[in-house]
């Protein structure tokens, strides 16, 4: 019965059980968090920030599983094809040597150019053949390709080699070693673009300083239809393009894991001019 001594003795009792639970709550609240529930919660942190932004939704993707060949996502397009994984892999071996590094550059050019350029329009062509005539297509596309210096200079002769009625139009960009911004050193575009599709070439996509100051160059030039061809790239510069020019679709062959502190991709290739031309 409420009221009587027992009665106050089981409230009291209860009350007591209350407060040890909340002084229980209160000392794990204050204990130190284990360092790997602490890195965990930081890794959610910084995936929900990632996710806040669409760009470095790539980003996340590839730094949970670091080297990554294979697969979409948005405007970047990752080479699945088993030829330029093998071919990538012999690229990336130190023991090459310039002659065979510039005849896999040209064949891994090749491959990605042909995969870039799927949905280029064609038109009827009507031919005769030794037994009929049949009516076939043609490119209905002018096609332009834009080289990055001195890289890219590889890559542009084996792709003109599929498209000879290509133009082919240099820009000179390197990146300042001090602040790491690229300075453009060669432009010769004419006063305005004789072509519809401008394909921007480089072996490596780092910071992406180059290729963004390269398609910013080709916007204020009013070509509108730009693709970026790339062998390698680093998380960071696919977030860096893709979020200056999230219009233009990224081919690549392959994305790494990260720059190191020289902005260098790893575990990338080396400097890819270097490796074809045998400088250093």
């Amino acid at each position: 019965m409420l009221g009587t001594p027992r009665a106050r003795d089981d409230e009291s009792a209860v009350r007591n059980e209350d407060l040890a639970e909340a002084e229980k709550k209160r000392r794990l609240e204050r204990s130190p968090r284990p360092k790997n529930d602490r890195c965990a919660r930081r890794g959610r942190h910084r995936a929900a920030a990632a996710a806040a932004d669409g760009t470095m939704l790539l980003v996340a993707r590839l730094a949970a599983g670091h080297h990554v060949q294979g697969g979409v996502m948005a405007n970047v397009f990752v080479s699945e094809h088993p030829l330029v994984s093998h071919q990538l892999t012999l690229l990336r071996d130190r023991s090459t040597e310039p002659q065979l590094f510039r005849v896999l550059v040209r064949e891994l050019s090749r491959l990605l150019f042909a995969e870039a350029t799927r949905d280029l329009r064609l038109l009827p062509r009507r031919v005769v053949t030794p037994l009929a005539e049949h009516v076939g297509h043609r490119i209905a596309e002018a096609i332009g390709l834009v080289p990055i210096l001195r890289a890219g200079l590889g890559m542009a002769e084996s792709i003109l080699d599929m498209v000879p009625w290509a133009c082919v139009w240099h820009l000179g960009l390197y990146r300042d070693e001090q602040t790491r911004q690229p300075v453009t050193y060669y432009n010769k575009l004419p006063p305005t673009p004789n072509f519809d599709l401008a394909v921007v070439v480089d072996p490596m996509l780092a910071t992406g300083g180059s290729a963004v100051a390269a398609i910013r160059i080709l916007k204020d030039w009013n070509v509108r239809r730009i693709k970026f061809l790339g062998l390698i790239a680093a998380p960071e510069g696919v977030a860096a393009l893709s979020r200056a020019h999230p219009d233009v679709p990224i081919h690549l062959a392959a994305v790494d894991s990260h720059l190191n502190e020289q902005c260098f991709i790893v575990p990338g290739l080396g400097d890819a001019g270097d490796r074809q031309f045998g400088t250093s």
